[in-house]
């Protein structure tokens, strides 16, 4: 069975991003970090320089089983200490003043990967199913379900659940958790039940873009549940009367439900047909609205959850995704069961479902 990322040096993730230099009130420097994520390596580096982590920007999250290099922006550090900071597993370098870093501000990333036990590859087409990849989850869509259905109390129960502690979490038993549990952000949430168990109150405790993520998580496992189902009716390529395709308006994109009067032209000009991030403004038309009705029912809830009323920076109006991922600059070398590539994928894309569709896997 193929092997990817037997070691972190065979995955290999290099950001493309501008700088840009309008206020030059920060410091940008790149980050190299081996077997960490984003988040993890930039806390690290806060703790070290005494600020807070909230004066750090990225543009994306990288993987942790990896070696990665980003740029990251920090406000209030001094050069010197950056360049003087060791930091197991982290290297600092290539420091400059910039702009803050915001989330999605790079342009994609490149990757260089290498895949063990490869018995054999599938010629590229000109694109692939444009899944959110596995490491979007890893159980905070289940949260981020509970969250969306007001079931605070499971929903602070998962994420507090470490291996060992079910049975303790389940019968309240927070006071003894609280000496044993690990110094992480979910700590916060056990130190609000000690004082009063109140399940919402625990929640809110934690930061504001950890709770994100389990929303994000949760919208991103409806929309592969609607890629799959939209695969089971139509080729990746296809556009049907219903479909949403994305076009270019004024230099920004715009989304029209495709009509039998279009739907000519929508194929001649290929037209990126998307698919919903689910939100309270959410439209969707034809055989998607028939599906995303079904998948709301079986999930119950409804577009109104996402307005989340008692956690209005949770709220989510909605957007759209190309169904279609494209990659560019790829290079394969299939020898003796090893696949050495590499590749570009534009941000929002995954390295690990590209390589899933090269090797005939489907995204389960």
């Amino acid at each position: 069975m193929p092997t990817i990322k037997s070691s972190p040096e065979d995955f290999r993730v290099e950001e493309v991003i501008e700088v840009t230099h309008k206020k030059d009130d920060c410091l940008i420097f790149t980050l190299e970090k081996r077997n960490e994520n984003t988040i993890s390596a930039a806390r690290k580096i806060a703790r070290a320089l005494g600020l807070p982590f909230g004066n750090f920007g990225y543009a994306g999250l990288k993987d942790r089983r990896a070696v990665t290099r980003q740029r990251i922006s920090v406000r209030g550090a001094l050069e010197e200490d950056l360049r003087h900071l060791e930091i197991e597993n982290i290297k600092i370098s290539e420091i400059e003043r910039g702009d803050r870093i915001r989330i999605g501000d790079h342009r994609g990333n490149r990757f260089s990967i290498v895949v063990r036990d490869v018995e054999s590859v599938r010629e590229p087409g000109r694109g692939f199913p444009n899944f959110f990849g596995k490491q979007r989850f890893g159980g905070n869509e289940e949260i981020g379900r509970e969250i969306i259905r007001r079931n605070y109390e499971p929903a602070v129960k998962m994420l507090l659940t470490k291996e060992g502690m079910e049975e303790a979490i389940e019968n309240e038993e927070f006071d003894t958790l609280l000496e044993q549990y690990p110094p992480t952000y979910e700590k916060s949430a056990l130190r609000s039940l000690v004082r009063t168990v109140d399940y919402f109150t625990a929640l809110k405790s934690l930061p504001p873009h950890i709770l994100t993520l389990y929303v994000h998580a949760y919208q991103s496992y409806l929309f592969n549940e609607l890629l799959r189902k939209r695969l089971e009716q139509h080729d990746l390529f296809e556009i049907a009367i219903g479909d949403i395709i994305c076009t270019e308006k004024f230099e920004k994109k715009a989304y029209l439900p495709v009509t039998a009067a279009m739907i000519e032209r929508a194929w001649r000009e290929g037209y990126p047909p998307v698919l919903p991030i689910v939100g309270y403004k959410t439209r969707v038309y034809g055989a998607t609205k028939r599906d995303l009705d079904e998948l709301l029912e079986n999930e119950r809830i409804t577009f109104h959850d996402f307005k989340m009323d008692r956690l209005p920076f949770l709220r989510s109006r909605g957007t759209y995704r190309e169904i279609i991922g494209r990659y560019s600059d790829l290079r394969l070398n299939h020898e003796n069961d090893t696949l050495f590539c590499e590749f570009f994928l534009p941000k929002g894309e995954y390295a690990t479902v590209f390589i899933d569709y090269l090797l005939g896997w489907n995204n389960e």
